[in-house]
């Protein structure tokens, strides 16, 4: 009887989760969706960010690259980054390397001029000022068999709709050295109504069937020269994929809504502080805002 019970809780579950991603394309609980919503709606108020008309069709795949960096991040910018982390960054026989969870001002500094370049494309998507929540700084090497209830397999992050990624490559990239790999808004939600739901492991395993080598034409390739930067929506369809040869470097960034400018501070913060989770439940709570950093309780 309690197997039965179970089932038919779980089958609930699984139905209003379905419904939340075809409505929110978000299939965390309600109530987080509304306080996202409603502080997403008072960081616009409040952030007095000009409209102005896209320069891209995020809003419409999901996905963008930000404009090429200018010169002096290319080169010199870049190579100081790169000849930091390449001591760092070592593969273990896992198939990644992160950097520790340390304070790395170079890398700080870098990232603060990529965002700040990049600084009103990002609000014009936002339509808001933004901050990091997590930063996340990486190199995945060739690895014979990953786990397939990973980020290398196909999934969508779980995250309010507010919530955005974004990536930069440190290296060339291309689909041989781990190039990211999505399906864009329209495919997402074909997917989403035959049922693909990945918020947890079972069911995540159990979506990987629906993606065929037909829908698989569906997906893109995120390639790109080092330097090369990009946003896309945590709730596409999306993956990680392996280097079949040398490895690949990436900076991924957490970014939300805020009703203040992005500082040098803030970025220090998502660096060195260590991740507890995807977002905060409570959007007004930037744990990476604060001067004194607090640990969430136990």
């Amino acid at each position: 009887m309690s197997i039965s019970i179970r089932t038919l809780k779980d089958e609930a579950r699984f139905r209003s989760d379905r419904i939340s991603l075809l409505l929110f394309n978000s299939s965390v609980e309600y109530k987080t969706i509304i306080a996202w919503a409603l502080f997403y709606f008072y960081c616009r108020l409040s952030s007095q960010v000009k409209s102005r008309e896209q320069p891209h069709s995020f809003h419409q795949t999901g996905f963008s690259f930000l404009a090429p960096l200018d010169s002096s991040l290319t080169h010199s910018g870049l190579a100081d980054v790169i000849g930091y982390l390449d001591p760092l960054l070592v593969d273990n026989g896992t198939g990644s390397a992160s950097l520790s969870r340390d304070s790395h001002p170079l890398v700080a500094s870098f990232i603060y001029d990529c965002l700040s370049f990049w600084r009103q494309e990002i609000e014009s998507i936002f339509r808001s000022h933004f901050c990091c929540y997590w930063i996340h700084v990486y190199r995945t090497y060739p690895l014979e068999h990953s786990d397939p209830a990973s980020s290398f397999s196909w999934h969508y992050d779980e995250d309010p709709p507010a919530l955005k990624k974004i990536f930069i490559y440190l290296d060339d990239t291309n689909r041989r050295n781990g190039a990211f790999r999505y399906f864009p808004k329209r495919p997402s939600r074909k997917l989403f109504k035959k049922g693909f739901i990945s918020n947890s492991v079972s069911r995540r395993l159990k979506s990987q069937e629906l993606i065929d080598p037909v829908m698989l034409r569906e997906s893109t390739w995120a390639e790109g020269n080092a330097g090369q930067g990009f946003i896309f929506d945590n709730n596409i369809i999306h993956r990680g994929t392996h280097p079949e040869a040398k490895h690949r470097t990436v900076i991924a960034i957490e970014v939300m809504p805020s009703s203040s400018p992005l500082t040098l501070h803030n970025i220090d913060n998502s660096l060195r502080l260590p991740i507890f989770d995807d977002y905060p439940r409570k959007p007004w709570q930037n744990r990476y805002l604060i001067h004194t950093f607090q640990p969430p309780p136990c």
